[in-house]
């Protein structure tokens, strides 16, 4: 990995971990233009309820463009963000409650 695609990674780390909502959305915002740092995805995977709604909640849906199968009952949205009608492998969508 080139060095300033490493800074860049760990600035968005820390963004993501400072637990702020704006900051929160900048780190989202820079990991649709430059990645989702490794660390970020390592913990997203250690919860994958959570990270379905953070990835819904931030409009990272690309990270489900394989999915045939979403299931985003009890997260609690009032409506589907924008960015779903660029999916199109999907074949279920459970929107359950």
């Amino acid at each position: 990995m080139r060095q300033q695609d490493l800074e860049t990674h760990q600035k968005i780390t820390r963004l993501f971990d400072s637990g702020d909502e704006t900051n929160i959305a900048l780190a989202c915002e820079l990991i649709k233009g430059c990645g989702m740092p490794p660390v970020i995805v390592q913990k997203l995977k250690n919860n994958p309820e959570g990270s379905l709604y953070f990835f819904t909640n931030y409009g990272l849906v690309q990270h489900f463009a394989q999915s045939k199968t979403l299931d985003l009952s009890r997260l609690g949205l009032a409506v589907l963000p924008p960015a779903f009608t660029t999916l199109r492998n999907g074949e279920k969508l459970n929107c359950y409650s």
